[in-house]
């Protein structure tokens, strides 16, 4: 009987510890193969735009890529949201957000924005750093100063929430808002705290997910840029930290389930002041990757890169990197823009625009 056990527990210690191997069944870490299946079709959309509105997309949007058909931008420079049917591609509403008095948002200041419904948009401010909900009148429903609220938990002691740009924006889930952390001492980048946090809108208590930076950046934390790219995809965290292709996949718990390891793409170095003679030729003579991107509801996601570029005087080669859905197959395409998706059947290269009115789209669909 014993040794029946002992042979039980030697099988199930086999299987288990095959699925650890990368590569394998159920595995950790999954090497995407090159593949030839996907191609690309163009054309060009117009997008009628607000006469003050600066080139589409904007700095600063609601990362929802949900696919629901609406899209919703920050114009900095008038502080307003402005709201896009994106299935018809035309702009429906807009609302002016306040800049003085009982409901003001400091101008210029929001990091990030997240609209939930009419009367639930989210919004972080960088500076001062602040949680506000509005509702569809701009009113402030919810208000919250982060500075003294994360005072009361150690976890989050010397802490910012930001938002920032492409590199990442803020996220609505289940009751909870999820924010990037970063470091409100910026001369001190040990790299040695969690890159995530949330606000639990049913008990009022902040939680920072158990996801941290890769050992590397840990290691050499000065020469490495401080802003990881993230995005969340329904229950679903995709991080990047730029340097890698690398992406890293974790449930809205912090669970790492996935490792994209893409070996057929160079990293970056860490910044080495020796070697470089500043950060802009240290950034032209690495390698780049952004974050990927669901297309079509997640059957396809789509990642930036670009390559190293000693030339200073043109411009950079970039890329775009094509997978399927579970990141067992990629394919490359050239192309030197950013991509943007709003999670439907298309990815959009915006065309710099000449006038205002309007913006010009180069429309991209995956086929197989």
């Amino acid at each position: 009987m014993r040794k029946l056990i002992l042979f039980i527990a030697f099988l199930v210690s086999l299987i288990f510890g095959c699925r650890d191997k990368e590569g394998g069944e159920g595995s950790l870490v999954i090497t995407p193969e090159l593949t030839e299946d996907f191609s690309l079709e163009v054309d060009t959309v117009k997008l009628m735009t607000p006469g003050t509105s600066p080139a589409f997309p904007y700095l600063v949007w609601s990362q929802d890529y949900s696919d629901r058909g609406l899209f919703t931008g920050l114009d900095m420079k008038q502080h307003t949201l402005y709201f896009l049917d994106t299935k018809k591609m035309e702009y429906q509403s807009s609302l002016k957000l306040y800049e003085d008095g009982p409901n003001e948002i400091t101008p210029n200041m929001v990091g990030g924005i997240y609209y939930h419904n009419p009367d639930s948009i989210f919004v972080l401010q960088n500076t001062p750093n602040r949680l506000i909900m509005v509702n569809g009148e701009g009113e402030r429903e919810l208000f919250i100063e982060l500075k003294d609220a994360f005072k009361e938990d150690s976890v989050f002691n010397g802490l910012n929430a930001y938002a920032v740009f492409h590199y990442n924006g803020i996220y609505y889930h289940d009751d909870k808002l999820y924010f990037a952390l970063i470091r409100e001492d910026h001369t001190r980048r040990d790299f040695q705290y969690p890159v995530i946090g949330y606000y639990d809108l049913i008990d009022e208590t902040y939680h920072a997910l158990d996801i941290q930076f890769p050992e590397e950046m840990k290691k050499d934390w000065e020469g490495y840029n401080p802003l990881p790219h993230i995005r969340f995809f329904r229950d679903k965290i995709l991080i990047n930290y730029g340097y890698s292709a690398d992406l890293y996949l974790y449930d809205l718990n912090g669970d790492l389930y996935q490792k994209v390891n893409n070996n057929s793409f160079p990293t970056s170095g860490p910044y080495n002041e020796a070697k470089y003679k500043s950060r802009r030729e240290y950034y032209n003579s690495n390698p780049m990757y952004s974050i990927a991107l669901p297309v079509l509801n997640g059957k396809y996601f789509i990642q930036q890169g670009t390559k190293p570029q000693l030339d200073t005087s043109k411009n950079k080669d970039g890329f775009i990197i094509i997978y399927n859905a579970n990141f067992s197959k990629y394919q490359v395409f050239p192309n030197n823009g950013r991509p943007f998706t709003f999670g439907g059947e298309y990815f959009y290269y915006p065309i710099p625009q000449e006038e205002t009115g309007y913006q010009l789209l180069e429309r991209y669909k995956v086929v197989e």
